[in-house]
Formats: structure tokens, C-alpha cells, sequence
């Protein structure tokens, strides 16, 4: 089975990081955690950083290399890479990758290919499953009716509470469904 994996939301999180550099630099007196970031533009609560293309420039190694993953999220990637094709699909800048790349090496995460998405959709990977956390590559599979077999999965987050379909609380949750151990309603 191949599945496609997004990285920012499923596998590493950059929001503790980026709510860590607005306490440090932006914002001393913040209060924000990650359950107050429930839309996807992290600025939109955060409205003392500055534009997140500068702040991603800046602050680019302690955002991405320094992030940590979520729990169990390596563990169930590995277990689901022992079984299947594992395809990361992210969408970021140039500028950004060789921090991704760095990341995934500093665990050890074991893929079979990486797509950098510089602009548009993620709708043209095809695979079995997909697992994000942004309704809005979510959505766009839906409206593309590319690959209509494609299960998607979304990865729960604040920023994605109004998606309707499938939807997961961690990694380890995913790799029990797509493995089959666990049975889930939609």
C-alpha cells in the first residue's frame, strides 16, 4: 500500500516551536498554546508575528530542525514503513527543504520518496491513503475525484475540526486503521 504522508501537523510539530519564538521575541507576554491555533493561518492568533514567510526565513532552523515529533508519531511510521510505501509529501519553500531533510535524518525516518510542493496542489500524488492535517489538501483530493479509492485521512488538529471525513488523534491511531487492527465510522 502506499501512503502519502504530510510532515508539518502529522509527523512534526513546528506550532510549539513557532509559539515558542512569539513568547521569546514577538510576544513576551502570550499566553498561546497549541489548542488556541484553530485556524490554519497561525498568524490570525498570533497577530504579533510578522509575516510568516519572513518569520519561516528567520527563524527556519529552530522552527524546522528543532521541532519536535509528535508522540508516537516515528514509532507508528515505522511500523507502518515495515508494511508499506511510504511517500512525504510537503509543501514548503526552497529554502525550507534541506531543514525537512535534516529533520527526517535526525530520526532516523525511513521514506521511499519526498515531494516538495513549491506551489499548488497535492492532488496529483496518487497513493492508497493519504494522512494531513490541512482540510484544504483534504478537500482538494475530494474535488479533484482523483483516485477515487484514495482513503483520506486527516490528522486531528484545532486548525481542522470542521473536516467531515475520516479523521485521526495520532499516529499510532493511523497505523492500527490502515493496518486494520482498528475499525473506525466516519
Amino acid at each position: 500500500m502506499k501512503i502519502i504522508m504530510d510532515v508539518d501537523g502529522v509527523l512534526r510539530n513546528i506550532v510549539d516551536q513557532v509559539l515558542e519564538i512569539n513568547r521569546l521575541v514577538f510576544d513576551p507576554g502570550s499566553t498561546a498554546s497549541h489548542d488556541d491555533i484553530n485556524v490554519w493561518n497561525i498568524k490570525k492568533v498570533l497577530t504579533k508575528l510578522p509575516p510568516l514567510n519572513v518569520l519561516f526565513h528567520e527563524h527556519a532552523k529552530e522552527i524546522f530542525e528543532n521541532a519536535q515529533p509528535y508522540p508516537l508519531a516515528l514509532e507508528s511510521l515505522m511500523a507502518l514503513k515495515e508494511q508499506h510505501e511510504i511517500h512525504i509529501v510537503t509543501a514548503q519553500e526552497p529554502y525550507r527543504f534541506q531543514h525537512t531533510i535534516n529533520w527526517l535524518e535526525k530520526y532516523n525516518i525511513k521514506y521511499d520518496s519526498i515531494t516538495f510542493m513549491v506551489n499548488g496542489t497535492k492532488n496529483h500524488i496518487h497513493g492508497d491513503v493519504m494522512i494531513d492535517d490541512g482540510m484544504h489538501n483534504l478537500d482538494d483530493y475530494k474535488a479533484a475525484g482523483a483516485n477515487k479509492q484514495m482513503r483520506l485521512i486527516c490528522m486531528d488538529q484545532p486548525w481542522n475540526q470542521q473536516w467531515q471525513g475520516e479523521k485521526v488523534y495520532s499516529m499510532l491511531e493511523a497505523e492500527l486503521l490502515i493496518n486494520g487492527y482498528l475499525r473506525k465510522a466516519v
